[in-house]
């Protein structure tokens, strides 16, 4: 599997499509693959709701364009804010199994 601008502008044309604003690519080997393993195009004005993995650890990687995330206590308060801009990859979070934190993402569009 090679990720390329092309794949990106696909994904991100998909997800300006869709009625939540956002697709994903699943890069999973099959259907078998307990995993979540996916390219995410998320668009601003797409809601992502607090969630929280108690089983499984997540990482985020993003590939273009920058997000809010924001982490969450157990009675949904914000507790940290980050603002990431991204030029180029870089890995932003990874949250361990049985993390306390829930957390939400959202693109940045400059007015959030």
């Amino acid at each position: 599997m090679v990720i390329n601008q092309s794949l990106l502008n696909q994904l991100t044309e998909q997800a300006k499509a869709s009625p939540r604003l956002r697709m994903n690519y699943d890069l999973r080997n099959s259907e078998d693959d307990g995993s979540q393993r996916m390219l995410n195009a998320i668009e601003p004005g797409s809601e992502m709701p607090i969630h929280r993995h108690q089983h499984t650890s997540e990482t985020v990687v993003c590939l273009r364009g920058c997000l809010v995330e924001e982490f969450f206590d157990e009675l949904e308060r914000i507790c940290t804010e980050r603002i990431i801009w991204i030029t180029v990859m870089k890995v932003i979070k990874r949250a361990d199994i049985n993390n306390e934190a829930t957390a939400t993402m959202y693109p940045f569009d400059g007015t959030n």
